[in-house]
């Protein structure tokens, strides 16, 4: 059987801080953040995913056995994820079919000096 992956992006969650107050402090904000996400990996997600999903609003064994796989064809694809940052260059494929292109290889040459700045300057963000 052919493996089949999920990109995590399409079921992810987003927290937005607001940076309007000269009291936020975002290596504070930050902290916080990871401890609810690490607590909440640790507790409300195996709860939540073992007693309701599996358990209370699932129809029979086949259907619970049918979210493990779901839920073990998870990715994280960098090149996805953080696409807008790069200058969509993650969105490329679906850009070209969008249009019925099937030219990659002059698309990409197209756009590579600005898939390269935009992976630079995201480069030089997460090393500040």
């Amino acid at each position: 059987m052919k493996t089949r992956r999920i990109p995590a992006a399409l079921l992810a969650l987003l927290l937005l801080l607001p940076a309007c107050s000269e009291q936020t402090d975002p290596e504070f904000a930050g902290c916080m953040t990871e401890a609810m996400c690490v607590a909440n990996s640790a507790d409300v997600i195996p709860s939540y995913y073992d007693v309701a999903l599996k358990d209370k609003y699932n129809r029979d064994a086949e259907s619970a056995e049918m979210l493990d796989i779901i839920r073990d064809s998870l990715i994280f694809d960098f090149g996805y994820l953080n696409s807008f940052a790069l200058n969509t260059a993650g969105h490329l494929f679906v850009q070209l079919v969008r249009v019925g292109s099937t030219d990659f290889a002059s698309s990409y040459a197209q756009n590579k000096k600005g898939y390269e700045k935009a992976l630079e300057k995201m480069q030089e963000a997460y090393a500040d």
